[in-house]
């Protein structure tokens, strides 16, 4: 079952991966000089989402292009991340500039607003997956014509 061509996909995106890693610490050292506080939440960021997109990718391809609910929950897990991050830096920028009692709301609502958003793709997909499934598999006719 593990075969070369396997292998050669398992390997092309570990390379992907590696390399986002650093596109991740080259990012961050940028930023880092600007502003240095920020560095390592700029690293991780960049390096889960893209890697979470590449091995999303990564099992695509070794499924034959066919789409699962991990492949879809990892593909979008990027904007999930992002999404937060920049709720996050947004509620920090209008703490210091405003008072905090400000930036609590933002900081609560942004990221309810960004997982019920991941939570609701994940879920719709895995709805839409199980009813094909059910219709494929339905016993007897395709459907009653009467109704």
């Amino acid at each position: 079952m593990f075969g070369l061509a396997t292998s050669r996909i398992v390997g092309k995106h570990f390379l992907h991966i590696l390399s986002w890693i650093y596109v991740a610490g080259v990012v961050a050292n940028v930023v880092g000089r600007f502003w240095p506080g920020i560095r390592v939440p700029t690293f991780l960021v960049i390096a889960i989402s893209m890697c979470a997109t590449a091995i999303s990718i990564m099992i695509r391809e070794l499924r034959g292009g066919r789409e699962s609910t991990v492949t879809v929950a990892l593909g979008h897990l990027a904007p999930l991340i992002i999404g937060v991050a920049i709720v996050l830096l947004l509620a920090d920028i209008i703490a210091h500039v405003a008072v905090e009692q400000v930036a609590e709301p933002i900081r609560i609502w942004g990221i309810m607003f960004w997982v019920v958003g991941y939570a609701t793709i994940v879920r719709d997909f895995h709805h839409k997956q199980k009813l094909e499934e059910d219709l494929k598999n339905k016993p007897g006719d395709a459907g009653d014509k009467n109704i």
